[in-house]
């Protein structure tokens, strides 16, 4: 690497400082591996079935069937996917991995705790002897709550040296559609009969679902709309932590979402949305989650709204004295 690159790198906004790169790529690794976690259980439960793999993957991205093949549930495939590129964009140092990395942590906490409080149940706690993954679940939960913490505390340290709070139009546009997002399956749940049966069985597994990955479903589903309501509220008050946050769990709600509102499109009229207020909040809820993930694809993904452009993207505009660009990236870099 040449000078005027390397100044290049030192000088890129979306580059965390190097002060911080053993938290950024000690958390990378961990999400990385953990996120091989699901991916080896959908494995384990595709193998376990007589189906074909490209019915599988058609299911996974088209689930429009009546009979789906299922491995897992769309909350582990999505999740996965989420763990492994924020580990890859923390291992890159990115900025915005602070806050993916932040927001999946603590989703990991969550479920591996529920599970942990559920071990004191002697019947539940039964249900991981009883069956021959039971281990293996163990080692999960347990890895899922020491990474968690791990990478929490890692990225509570690797405060950004930044203003913490940016001066854009973009962070309150996003966070008001994904907050709304939120609030409106958040309503749907208050107004749906046995909403509260709901919420107890997604807190508390015991007596609700025996120990198992998807025992968590529940789980999975509440904490996406909570975190989108969170999330939503620091983009409104634009904290830039918001941003990295959003990509991690925005686009997920949206996967999920769309998993299991494209096979009821057809069955859907007016009649039925105006005459059931919990179907058309849950519904409309759904909706609003895919929409809230485009809107965080295009406002969030490249970079934050509020950054310089990075000199590595302002090379076409800069590069003169050499074809390469080289001495126009650095002349940049050096007048930042």
């Amino acid at each position: 690497m040449t000078k005027t690159q390397l100044t290049a790198v030192i000088n890129d906004p979306r580059i965390a400082d190097e002060r911080h790169v053993n938290a950024y790529r000690v958390s990378g690794l961990l999400l990385v591996l953990y996120g091989f976690v699901p991916i080896g259980w959908t494995t384990y439960a595709f193998l376990s079935r007589d189906a074909p793999l490209g019915e599988f993957l058609r299911s996974v991205v088209w689930p429009v069937k009546t009979e789906l093949v299922l491995a897992m549930t769309p909350y582990e495939w999505a999740f996965a996917v989420s763990l492994i590129v924020v580990g890859a964009c923390a291992l890159a140092r990115r900025r915005a991995a602070r806050g993916s990395a932040a927001a999946l942590a603590v989703g990991m906490l969550v479920v591996s705790v529920r599970e942990a409080v559920g071990a004191f149940d002697p019947d539940y706690r039964a249900g991981f002897v009883e069956q021959d993954e039971g281990p293996w679940l163990i080692v999960t939960r347990v890895s899922g709550l020491v990474i968690g913490v791990v990478v929490l505390l890692l990225m509570a340290r690797a405060r950004d040296d930044r203003n913490p709070r940016v001066r854009n139009v973009t962070y309150p546009i996003a966070g008001v559609v994904i907050a709304a997002a939120g609030a409106l399956q958040i309503a749907g749940l208050l107004v749906t009969p046995g909403g509260d049966a709901f919420v107890r069985r997604a807190l508390d597994p015991v007596g609700h679902s025996p120990a198992s990955m998807t025992a968590s479903v529940p789980l999975y589903q509440l904490f996406l709309i909570v975190a989108m309501v969170v999330i939503g509220l620091l983009a409104v008050t634009q904290l830039r932590i918001a941003r990295g946050a959003a990509l991690a769990i925005v686009p997920v709600a949206g996967y999920v979402a769309y998993f299991f509102l494209t096979p009821q499109l057809p069955y859907l009229n007016l009649e039925l949305l105006l005459d059931h207020t919990a179907f058309a909040l849950t519904y409309a809820g759904l909706a609003a989650s895919v929409l809230a993930a485009v809107v965080v694809a295009v406002l969030f993904a490249r970079r934050d709204p509020d950054e310089p452009v990075a000199p590595s993207d302002a090379a076409p505009a800069t590069a003169s004295a050499d074809d390469d660009g080289q001495e126009g990236i650095g002349t940049t870099a050096e007048a930042r």
